[in-house]
């Protein structure tokens, strides 16, 4: 039904209003009109108008641009016709230049970039003329930026070969103009349009030149960079809106990054003035004072970029030559040995800010950061780049770092200076292998260090946990484990700090971790062991905390396997409160956990049993929301059990089709879903192919037509060939000799053998053994089969 102008305005009303009675009635109404001819014209008009309420007018741009990306394409369902798509480009542009409401500017914004990666250059070809345009007028200028800004960042993800060229020639084109505006906002101190011309150079500059260096008005522009950096962080100090002139110097050094990540070759011939940024900013006390974090984590993500860079190792090309002679330069035994001193001293403390996070709350504070987070926090880093000095300069970063350490084991040295060394040591262990005696260290000075009760030494008490669980599998004597151990322990018990005991928890997990790990050397504490995880994982609050925990403890049972059983009561009673918890990431932790436990407790995992068949029915349950955290993990569970059951239950048997389901939907888990059904055929054929073989035949019929030969074969590698005299309980003989008859024609084809020259002698055994199967059925089988239908000939 076509929508009146007033009633999509009523109904973008309503959809703003607090009142559930009237939001959902309007929600469905607009949603209804999405295919309705005229209404993208409506809310053109409805946002255009600038005499409407803003919450009105931003639910019309958030329409349309929910709208433009279902049905602006051509070839979409019910999409958007020719002629309204043209009433909205032609106005869009000035909407955009006379928005005042930022929030609607920036919906405007994106709304336009969308249409544009449809629709420019063909449809709308005078798009950034108009923007350009309205970048000329000084009334219009921030909105115009704003919004070529988001189309630039469209426009230069589009990656088809054409696409790309499209935007080479644009940016030749575009990039005089915007360096002219961003020189003269930057000439007039005006930051924020300042700013948005810089983002639009980065895009282009990043992604509009195969070699952006190589064009003279780029270079100049890159050459420039660097001093503009150093005088914009050096201004921050004493400016009006710091943040405004902070977040412009991050941009020029993400530009500098993006430049080195995407165009190594052009960054060759920034490499020297950029190391004598680094040594300006980092190294000297003045400019290290005028840092802000964010700046400095660019900085020295800019240095292990340099240093890591492989195109800078060869010098079969003249910027790598430039770049090698520039780190040849710079990377001195006197520039290596206050580098590691300045990290080590300056960067790898823990703040203020860190210290006081920790007194408020000990579990955020020990939070794992994971994954690449060294791209924007400043101690992930730091770390980073510590480790990458180290790897590429070790002769000349080991003495500085070995000498710290010397000097500074003294009671009297700062504790969080002593924590800092303490880090960089854990960090190069590795490195330090042939230049520290830690059996020593462990046995005297960090065991001492370990008695004293001080409240601050809890800073110590941490760093020297994790510090055990680092030098474990790299130097340490056999015969030490035990008193490791037994270190750990104490380290996790319920008087530490909890930051402490996190610490000593993943400790436990690295020192286990070993190639030369015994069991034998942790067993006389292993109870000890298994109550102190467990304390632990009652009293720690956040759920990351508790499956970091449970983690540990089920890497304990793995590597304890057997030896747990004397003392998993504790750890049986404790998991099904855990999965009370009902939190999906936590559940799967749980599910997780399990499999070693079942494992290590094999046919006596019967006082699971309660518990272990609903949590892999909850996790193998394709209706909950939350199997998508689980599925991976429940799968696993229940194949351990399978493997570890003495005899087939109903309640175990009632679970199977799951296993159909699952196949049904997606090959995804075909694997485990072919051993989960082979290990029923195994334990339980009588009773399996009695309630569920109909089913089996069936679906294995149907993905039979779908996969291929290769699939087929791991089909039939996993369910056992015998299974055929147990069919006579089935009543789908049909179903089972098409099956078979399908497989035999399609493995005699001998073309798939040259697609997978790996698995020959496989295809012919499965071929053999299906055709013997055949052989051996009754004959009153054939005469059932006669009757149902005329026999196809089966032909080897």
């Amino acid at each position: 039904m076509e929508a009146s102008h007033s009633e999509v305005l009523a109904a973008l009303a309503a959809a703003t209003s607090q009142d559930i009675n009237q939001l959902r009635p309007a929600e469905m109404r607009l949603k209804g009109w999405e295919t309705s001819p005229g209404f993208y014209a409506a809310l053109l008009s409805a946002f255009a108008d600038l005499g409407q309420p803003v919450n009105v007018r931003w639910m019309a741009v958030l329409c349309m641009k929910n709208g433009v990306d279902r049905f602006w394409r051509r070839n979409a369902p019910n999409a958007i016709s020719e002629g309204e798509k043209a009433s909205v480009r032609q106005a869009l542009v000035a909407c955009c230049l006379r928005e005042l409401a930022p929030q609607i500017l920036t919906q405007l914004a994106v709304l336009s970039s969308k249409i544009a990666r449809h629709d420019w250059p063909r449809e709308w070809p005078e798009l950034l003329n108009q923007l350009l345009e309205g970048v000329q007028q000084p009334g219009s200028r921030q909105q115009a930026l704003l919004v070529l800004h988001h189309v630039v960042k469209t426009l230069s993800s589009k990656r088809l070969a054409g696409d790309r060229r499209l935007f080479q020639e644009l940016s030749s084109s575009l990039f005089p103009h915007i360096l002219l505006i961003f020189e003269q906002n930057m000439a007039a101190e005006a930051v924020t349009e300042g700013t948005l011309a810089l983002k639009i150079l980065r895009q282009i500059t990043v992604h509009g030149f195969k070699a952006p260096y190589e064009e003279a008005a780029v270079r100049s522009f890159l050459d420039s960079a660097i001093p503009r950096t150093r005088v914009l962080i050096e201004m921050r100090q004493n400016a009006s809106d710091q943040a405004a002139i902070q977040k412009l110097a991050s941009l020029m050094l993400k530009l500098l990054s993006d430049i080195l990540e995407h165009h190594p070759f052009s960054f060759g011939p920034l490499v020297a003035s950029t190391l004598q940024l680094i040594d300006n900013l980092i190294l000297n006390d003045s400019g290290c004072s005028l840092l802000f974090e964010r700046a400095a984590v660019q900085l020295l993500n800019l240095l292990k970029g340099i240093l890591l860079c492989s195109e800078f190792k060869s010098d079969a090309f003249p910027a790598g030559q430039q770049a090698q002679q520039a780190k040849s330069q710079f990377f001195t035994p006197q520039m290596l040995q206050a580098l590691c001193q300045r990290l080590v001293a300056r960067f790898l403390p823990l703040s203020q800010d860190e210290l006081k996070q920790w007194a408020e709350d000990a579990e955020a504070f020990a939070a794992d950061e994971g994954g690449e987070c060294w791209r924007y926090a400043l101690r992930p880093c730091v770390e980073s780049c510590f480790v990458a000095l180290f790897k590429e300069y070790n002769s000349h970063m080991v003495p500085p770092l070995i000498q710290m350490m010397q000097s500074n084991l003294s009671p009297t040295t700062p504790i969080l200076l002593k924590e800092a060394i303490y880090t960089a040591v854990g960090l190069v262990s590795y490195e330090l292998y042939d230049e520290v005696d830690f059996d020593s260290w462990f046995r005297g000075p960090l065991r001492e260090e370990l008695a004293c009760t001080q409240a601050d030494y809890r800073i110590i008490r941490r760093r020297i946990a994790w510090l055990l669980g680092q030098w474990s599998s790299v130097k340490l004597s056999p015969d030490l484990r035990p008193l490791l151990y037994s270190t750990q322990m104490t380290l996790l018990s319920g008087g530490e700090d909890m930051a402490v005991r996190l610490a000593a928890a993943q400790s436990l997990r690295n020192s286990l971790d070993d190639f030369d790990f015994s069991p034998e050397q942790i067993e006389p504490i292993l109870g000890d062991c298994f109550n102190l995880l467990l304390t632990l994982l009652r009293d720690a609050r956040e759920c990351d905390s508790k499956m970091r925990v449970l983690s540990v403890a089920s890497f304990v049972v793995e590597r304890v396997g057997q030896a747990v059983r004397p003392h998993a009561a504790a750890l049986v009673q404790c998991l099904p409160q855990l999965w009370a918890e009902n939190h999906p990431m936590l559940r799967a932790a749980v599910a997780g956990a399990l499999v070693p436990l079942v494992s290590a407790l094999g046919p006596d995992h019967n006082q699971l049993s309660n518990f272990l068949l609903p949590v892999v029915e909850t996790a193998t349950n394709i209706n909950e929301e939350a199997h998508v955290y689980l599925l991976e993990d429940g799968l696993d569970l229940w194949l351990c059990i399978m493997e570890n059951v003495a005899q087939m239950s109903p309640q175990l048997l009632m679970l199977w089709p799951r296993v159909a389901t699952l196949m049904e939907m997606t090959t995804e888990h075909m694997q485990i879903c072919l051993q989960l059904t082979k290990a029923y055929l195994l334990l339980a054929p009588t009773q399996f192919l009695e309630n569920h073989g109909r089913t089996l035949v069936h679906l294995l019929n149907d993905i039979m037509v779908d996969i291929k030969p290769e699939g087929q074969l791991q089909v039939w590698n996993s369910i056992p060939f015998s299974i055929c005299e147990f069919w006579t309980f089935c009543m789908e003989k049909l179903a089972l000799y098409r099956l078979y008859l399908h497989t035999i024609r399609t493995l005699r084809d001998f073309e798939h053998i040259r697609a997978y020259p790996e698995h020959p002698d496989d295809f012919q055994r499965v071929k053999l053994h299906m055709l013997g199967n055949l052989l051996t059925w009754p004959f009153q089988w054939y005469a059932d089969l006669a009757d149902q239908t005329k026999m196809e000939p089966v032909t080897a």
